[in-house]
C-alpha cells in the first residue's frame, strides 16, 4: 500500500494519471482507479498494490497512517498482558461544609453593545 498527498485536487488528479500511464507503459493491466472527478482521494487499484493519493487536509481526516501504523497489533497474534500499573486519581479540593469560604463567582462574557444605526 502507497499513501501519498498532491498539493492540490489538480496536483492529485495528475499524479493519478501518471501513476495508471506508467502502469499502462510497465506492461500491466490497466488499473482501476476510483475518485477521480473530485481528486479529493483517489484510490488506484493496481492489483499487487494499492495507491491511495490524497489531498492534504483530506490525508490528515482520514489519518489512514494511524490505521495501518505500528500502534495496530499483528494480524493474529495474542494481545501482551497489560503491565499492572498504579491508576492516578487526581483528588478535588472542596471547601468543608459550614466553612466560611465562599464559592468563586461566576464569570460572565462582556456584553456587546449594538452599533447605533445611522
Amino acid at each position: 500500500m502507497i499513501v501519498a498527498s498532491g498539493g492540490s485536487a489538480r496536483h492529485v488528479g495528475a499524479i493519478a494519471e501518471r501513476v495508471a500511464s506508467s502502469l499502462k507503459d510497465m506492461g500491466l493491466p490497466t488499473p482501476r482507479i476510483e475518485g477521480m472527478p473530485v481528486c479529493d482521494w483517489v484510490l488506484i487499484d493496481a492489483s499487487d498494490v494499492i495507491i491511495h493519493l490524497f489531498r492534504p487536509e483530506v490525508r490528515s481526516f482520514y489519518n489512514l497512517e494511524k490505521l495501518w501504523g505500528m500502534g495496530r497489533p499483528q494480524e493474529g497474534a495474542q494481545p501482551e498482558p497489560a503491565a499492572d500499573k498504579p491508576k492516578r486519581v487526581r483528588k478535588i479540593a472542596t471547601p468543608a461544609s459550614g466553612s466560611d469560604e465562599e464559592k468563586p463567582k461566576a464569570r460572565r462574557a462582556p456584553v456587546r453593545k449594538a452599533a447605533a444605526k445611522r
